[in-house]
């Protein structure tokens, strides 16, 4: 068994238990540890491998050296982040609610408690959506917290406070296509008819299942197009479905995918996650098999970071040098094939990436 399949047993260990024959780990050196804690890191599953080898009984020394010296900190820092971004969390939304602005949460933080341990779900940056009331966000964490404020991109605006950065989101996805226009003001629209539930002990808002799912699904795909995605981006949506799957309604979502160009994409990571996490959601179509290994060695191939230019015209070129050899995603999801992808570019003059200060994420 490959390293790259005996890290995923392990990660399916700690997500929901998934039977583990630690006569598999008997080949495995100390070095080969290293070596997969190294893949947790890029993925953005440091805390959750960790997790999954404390959960081994009978681990083999060189595990249990491993962990003994590895281990601990890794949880400790985990769950310091968690913390440290809930607390500010807490905080900024008390001041908005104060002034009569709602905080709905997104992505990370409150994906979190859809993991079995939420601490050990790693968090970056704090999402937030203000309800269009961003520019006064900025100014009240400017005014009681002393934060600093990035005009970042036409989708999002950065507020810094205590070393953490909040993505104070103007549109859920990139206005760059008739399309991703359509999808954000159908997603704005759908909070105001939604009975939004609070996370735990807080006046911040989260965001429905069904509205998760498709803020996810957009968001994979943006990454997809460019610098490709983590594989926390698929346990995320594994545990939202997993642990809400009895409330989700499928025939809703495929509706809405279907809409807005999404389903391909929903029907294959589906299909990976059967695949390589042995749990089955919805009834997706047929995905060819190559696309799969595909996603899969994208997955792991990438270094996942992105690349800042000084220059406009440096990141112009380094973009196009992406999407071409991105093309095989565009081929896969894109109505119409990556031709038809830089066709539309031409004809509407569209500048998918303009009004960015760099390249970032979706």
């Amino acid at each position: 068994m490959s390293l790259q399949n005996v890290f995923l047993r392990i990660v399916r260990l700690s997500l929901w238990e998934d039977p583990f024959d630690e006569h598999t780990l008997a080949s495995v050196l100390e070095e080969d540890f290293e070596e997969m804690f190294k893949i947790a890191q890029l993925q953005g599953l440091a805390a959750i491998f960790v997790d999954g080898l404390a959960k081994l009984t009978n681990s083999h020394p060189e595990c249990k050296k491993f962990l003994e010296r590895i281990g601990p900190v890794t949880i400790i820092e985990s769950e310091l982040r968690w913390q440290t971004q809930l607390q500010i969390a807490r905080k900024l939304s008390d001041i908005y609610k104060q002034h009569g602005i709602d905080t709905l949460l997104l992505k990370g933080l409150g994906l979190s408690l859809y993991y079995p341990n939420p601490k050990l779900r790693e968090c970056n940056d704090i999402d937030i959506y203000l309800f269009g009331r961003y520019e006064e966000g900025n100014q009240l964490a400017s005014r009681f917290f002393g934060a600093k404020i990035e005009k970042f991109s036409v989708k999002e605006e950065h507020i810094f406070i205590d070393n953490v950065t909040i993505d104070n989101h103007i549109h859920f996805v990139w206005p760059g296509s008739k399309n991703n226009i359509r999808l954000d003001s159908y997603m704005i629209d759908s909070l105001a008819k939604e009975n939004l539930s609070k996370f735990p002990e807080s006046n911040i808002l989260l965001p429905p299942l069904e509205f998760n799912y498709l803020f996810l699904l957009a968001h994979a795909y943006g990454h997809f197009m460019r610098e490709g995605i983590c594989l926390r981006q698929i346990t995320d949506i594994a545990c939202l479905l997993k642990y809400s799957q009895k409330d989700f309604n499928w025939d809703k979502v495929n509706r809405i995918l279907l809409e807005f160009h999404l389903s391909k994409l929903s029907d294959a990571i589906l299909s990976y996650i059967k695949k390589y996490f042995n749990l089955s959601f919805g009834q997706p179509a047929s995905v060819e098999h190559n696309i799969l290994e595909r996603m899969h060695n994208d997955i792991f191939g990438n270094m996942h970071m992105v690349i800042y230019h000084k220059s406009r015209l440096a990141e112009r070129l380094y973009l196009i040098k992406v999407m071409w050899k991105r093309r095989w995603f565009y081929n896969a999801f894109f109505d119409g094939g990556f031709r038809q992808l830089i066709l539309n570019k031409i004809i509407n003059n569209i500048h998918y990436f303009g009004g960015a200060k760099r390249f970032v994420g979706y």
